[in-house]
């Protein structure tokens, strides 16, 4: 697969964007493109210790990844955390936000939209 392999830099982007991993292997591929546009990445999962602590940190790019999950399904510990990152997110991050399937739904879901 293409996102395998470095490719050439499209834009000379500059600083750092953080991923939040949802559990899925697709957020490799975003990882991968927003490196191959000049970004310096990080990824970091859903359940990662301090994982609020440094979304609440980052001065950077915010992308929200995708993964399996119900985000209106507030019962699920994991739909919980990240409900509550994405509110906090869309409440207060001022650098960039980004979501990506789940990363998405878990946005609009904070936005009052279905």
């Amino acid at each position: 697969p293409f996102w395998l392999r470095m490719q050439e830099r499209v834009r000379d982007l500059s600083g750092h964007a953080l991923v939040v991993d949802g559990e899925d292997t697709f957020t490799a591929m975003l990882a991968h493109l927003l490196r191959a546009s000049g970004l310096d990445v990080s990824v970091r999962r859903y359940d990662e210790p301090g994982l609020r602590e440094t979304v609440r940190a980052h001065e950077g790019p915010v992308v929200l990844g995708p993964g399996p999950g119900n985000p209106g399904d507030l019962t699920d510990p994991k739909m919980r955390l990240l409900r509550e990152i994405a509110a906090e997110l869309v409440r207060d991050h001022r650098h960039g936000l980004l979501g990506v399937c789940l990363g998405h739904e878990l946005i609009a879901a904070e936005l009052g939209l279905e």
